[in-house]
């Protein structure tokens, strides 16, 4: 009634897909099994551009339907993260990384720590925008009450997976944050940027992002968009509930054109007159519903600030004309 394994198994061109992270990896090894318990020490793991892990500890197949892992990967460059929105609607991407990744428990219930830096290719997304399509939820299926041959598959039983990343970055990695006054791409640094999703399902982040290039396209209404550039030296600040995230960036959109309309909205006769206007963007506050606000720069004559300074001193003033242009 509870067999024992033991001998070895020799795994050619085996594939593996860890699917709480949607990576898939080829084994080619051969591992000693003493009493249904696999040791996996040595254990070299690619992923698909060919990169390397290798594994130190145990699986234990004692409990053939639920297997035990108690596992290390030490990794270099190497696949961490797969996944898409429909995947995880917390947060998705593409992730190399080196360093060092831990499973430990059952299948069913398993924690994954992964403590690592992030390498060159990785796009980290984070969506808090409330705008999605129906069909981008995977739990939401839409059927045909025409078909009469209806087949409902039964959920199974899942007590959830704990997913732990403990990252640093560099301006090689890629991060991409949607909400619903705009989207920002932006390049930075982290360092020990804690990302942690409980068995339950709680998402909660901590660490600071210093950005230091990108683009940000501001959303206004619905109806105006413009892309800004990020100036270096914004930050983004997490302490725990995503949403409640902090921000703290400047971005500038720039364009010439001609500053009549903008003196006669002052009050002020001028001829049209074609210059350097620099509009900045400026993001405070909350992440989710930050405080807006803009400032304006003339380049090529810094006197048109100090002449319009009265009407841009207003806040309805400064946003109205950094939307009309």
């Amino acid at each position: 009634s509870n067999p024992q394994f033991n001998g070895d198994i020799t795994l050619a061109n085996t594939g593996l897909t860890v699917n709480y992270l949607k990576t898939a990896y080829t084994i080619n090894s051969k591992l000693p099994v003493t009493n249904s318990v696999i040791n996996v020490d040595g254990l070299i793991l690619k992923d698909y551009r060919g990169n390397e892990a290798t594994a130190t500890g145990k699986v234990d197949l004692n409990d053939i339907s639920n297997p035990d892992i108690e596992a290390v990967l030490n990794a270099k460059n190497f696949m961490a993260l797969n996944t898409t929105f429909k995947d995880n609607r917390l947060y998705y991407g593409v992730a190399y990384a080196t360093g060092r990744f831990s499973f430990s428990g059952p299948t069913d219930n398993m924690n994954i720590d992964i403590k690592a830096k992030t390498d060159a290719g990785t796009v980290f997304n984070i969506p808090l925008n409330t705008s999605t399509v129906a069909q981008d939820y995977d739990f939401i299926k839409f059927v045909n009450h025409k078909d009469t041959a209806k087949n409902v598959a039964k959920p199974r039983p899942f007590n959830g997976v704990s997913l732990n990343f403990d990252l640093s970055a560099d301006e090689k990695t890629l991060v991409k944050i949607t909400t619903d006054y705009g989207k920002l791409e932006g390049s930075g640094t982290a360092h020990n940027l804690k990302l942690n999703i409980s068995s339950l399902g709680d998402f909660t982040m901590f660490g600071d992002f210093l950005i230091t290039s990108g683009k940000f396209e501001f959303i206004a209404k619905d109806v105006i968009s413009k892309n800004f550039q990020v100036t270096q030296g914004g930050t983004i600040r997490w302490t725990g509930n995503p949403n409640n995230a902090e921000i703290n960036m400047r971005a500038v959109y720039e364009v010439r054109t001609g500053i009549r309309e903008l003196y006669s909205a002052a009050g002020i006769p001028l001829p049209n007159e074609l210059v350097l206007v620099q509009a900045n963007l400026i993001l405070t506050k909350s992440l989710l519903q930050p405080t807006i606000d803009f400032d304006f720069n003339f380049p090529t004559d810094p006197s048109i600030k100090e002449n319009l300074s009265t009407y841009l001193s207003d806040y309805n003033n400064r946003t109205q004309q950094a939307l009309s242009i």
